[in-house]
């Protein structure tokens, strides 16, 4: 067996140990809840605020893009200054909308996500400020006192899988009497942390997309742009009989070589923009989850005392 089989084997026994004291730990929170099953009518599942999805952000992607254009098409009429006037056509030129208009739809989606993982971001970092483990220094975890901020946490919130550090911890305490040591609930928390930062990552994989993709529709852009420039300086040399005629035929051509730059433009800016914007949220989530971490070790893991006895 290889080194990379054996790392997925370990990986597949802790997803299945995990699976199981989640499953035990929601029976032992919940047996004073007959409805509190139904975890989604509370609020957001931790398991999915990484992750905005899609139907909704496409939604507010395409909002977005129309608001933006009725926007652009506002403000291009009513400004005389022809400088900034021409960045406003860039986007309504009709050689220009084949691209644009899709590189701006794909820019919004991503804003779109990064909006919904603000917000819910905002509202995860609340739960460090919850107080869930007594804040005496002689409290020590175990079995019995395990009890006591199960309780505490129930009456903090009604719902603690809404967000994730309070379920990494109802996941922990509620097994204290199924596990013999330490190491074990230092496992627990270690495996739900990478099973985080996972779902972390992937939550990122369709932001990631659309930065390739932005950019590539504007270089598709500048393909269209210049055969539509070759092809009428052509029609221009064939068709002109002197000097006179080939300057007035050249409009064409350079509205031509105009599309070829400005989509590439278009392009690039957006995915730098939302590249940037995409990569602020990410190192602020990256930072709530290794607090996450830090809370789970600082106040459960050096405050266990699990007696060896089974």
């Amino acid at each position: 067996m290889t080194d990379s089989e054996e790392i997925e084997d370990s990986k597949k026994e802790k997803r299945s140990m995990l699976d199981g004291l989640e499953a035990q730990a929601s029976g032992a929170g919940k047996t004073n809840k007959s409805s509190a099953g139904d975890a989604s009518s509370a609020g957001w599942k931790s398991v999915s605020y990484l992750d905005p999805g899609r139907s909704k952000t496409l939604f507010l992607g395409i909002v977005f893009t129309l608001i933006f254009y009725v926007l652009v098409y506002a403000l291009g009429a009513s400004i005389s200054n022809e400088r900034i006037k021409g960045v406003f056509d860039i986007f309504l030129k009709p050689r220009n909308l084949i691209v644009v208009v899709p590189a701006c739809a794909l820019f919004f989606w991503g804003i779109a996500i990064l909006i919904i993982k603000r917000l819910r971001l905002r509202k995860q970092k609340s739960a460090l400020a919850f107080s869930i483990i007594p804040q005496d220094p002689t409290f020590v975890l175990n079995a019995e006192t395990a009890k006591l901020v199960l309780g505490r946490l129930e009456k903090t919130i009604s719902d603690p899988d809404q967000f994730l550090l309070l379920r990494r911890i109802r996941i922990s305490i509620s097994n204290l009497r199924n596990l013999g040591q330490v190491s074990d609930v230092s496992e627990i928390l270690r495996a739900e942390s990478e099973e985080d930062v996972a779902r972390h990552e992937n939550s990122y994989a369709l932001i990631h997309s659309f930065v390739w993709a932005v950019p590539v529709l504007g270089f598709i852009g500048t393909a269209i742009g210049l055969s539509v420039a070759i092809g009428d300086f052509g029609s221009v040399l064939a068709g002109a009989n002197d000097l006179s005629a080939i300057k007035e035929s050249l409009g064409s051509v350079t509205s031509g070589l105009g599309t070829a730059f400005e989509t590439t433009l278009v392009g690039l800016f957006l995915a730098l923009f939302l590249q940037m914007l995409a990569a602020i949220q990410e190192d602020e989530e990256s930072k709530f989850l290794n607090d996450c971490s830090v809370y789970c070790q600082e106040a459960i893991v050096s405050r266990l005392r699990i007696s060896s006895e089974k």
